[in-house]
């Protein structure tokens, strides 16, 4: 019996759906799914653990982390994606570095894993062919597009980490929030506000890509109409955050609100800011330069 269905069987845990990539396997076995947390109770002891765990034990109450910890809660509260992003870097520079080792092991794994299931399910495809209206299994898996594609795993990785550091008593988060366009990274809701955050990677780091990533962002935002549906009562604000995979750090942000139009959801106000990157002990070493300057952007 493993870790994780201790966990499952112990009730911290529950399935909450079969990964896509193994919902079509003929053996049980060789099945894989999606757990969370089973309710808040658990979720408000558990958390606070696995932080722990992931920054080595380092969170000590009036410690830097600690600081950082709290600091990024209460920017959320006010509505300092600044502050937040400042202070979530801050946490960032404390997580264990087998935990980033651990993380790109697994993405190679699983890019390895789609590439395979991608090339099988193409091969399936074309060896049977159906009239137009009558697909077959196989080419209706293949179209399902890039929406049923698992999240990459260092995607993931910050995405849930961040989910932990803002979890507390007056801030409900939740992550892959699905609608009948896809689902959103995160979306977190306070006493006065609802946000709905998207998270993108970048290699390297330039000015230009940097905000061709947060176009990026704000694009899916809109075009899949994340949280429209969700928190009428609460003013909305949407945010796109890039982290740099080298420096794993983010290194550029997006606020911006929207109005709905007809059918359509348009960007009112937006403001953005580029972000001096840090370099860790270990990217020095490996003469990683970080940039010193940070710009900034806004459009009303």
């Amino acid at each position: 019996m493993t870790f994780e269905q201790i966990l499952v069987l112990g009730g911290y845990f529950s399935i909450k759906e079969i990964t896509d990539d193994t919902a079509h396997a003929e053996d049980a076995e060789n099945r894989k799914y999606r757990c969370g947390i089973t309710n808040q109770e658990v979720k408000d002891k558990l958390y606070p653990v696995l932080m722990s765990y992931v920054v080595s034990f380092q969170d000590e109450l009036g410690s830097p982390l600690a600081t950082a910890l709290n600091n990024v809660k209460a920017a959320l509260r006010h509505g300092d994606i600044a502050q937040l992003c400042f202070s979530f870097n801050e946490i960032l520079s404390y997580v264990r570095y087998d935990a980033y080792k651990a993380m790109a092991s697994r993405d190679k794994q699983g890019k390895a894993s789609a590439q395979t299931q991608s090339k099988a399910t193409a091969e399936g495809a074309q060896e049977t062919e159906a009239p137009v209206g009558q697909e077959t299994e196989a080419q209706n898996v293949q179209n399902q597009g890039e929406e049923k594609k698992v999240k990459p795993e260092p995607e993931s990785f910050y995405r849930t980490l961040l989910k932990l550091a803002l979890c507390s008593e007056s801030i409900m988060i939740e992550d892959e929030v699905a609608n009948k366009h896809g689902r959103s990274d995160l979306e977190a809701t306070t006493k006065n506000h609802f946000y709905i955050f998207e998270l993108k990677r970048l290699e390297g780091y330039s000015e230009a890509t940097i905000k061709k990533r947060l176009d990026d962002g704000e694009k899916q935002i809109l075009s899949r109409m994340y949280g429209n549906n969700r928190h009428p009562e609460l003013p909305k604000t949407m945010v796109v955050l890039v982290i740099s995979d080298t420096f794993r750090e983010i290194c550029g942000w997006r606020r911006f609100k929207v109005q709905r139009i007809a059918q359509e959801l348009v960007v009112v106000e937006r403001h953005d800011e580029l972000l001096a990157v840090v370099p860790q002990a270990y990217e020095s070493e490996l003469s990683l330069v970080s940039h010193k300057n940070s710009t900034t952007a806004s459009t009303t």
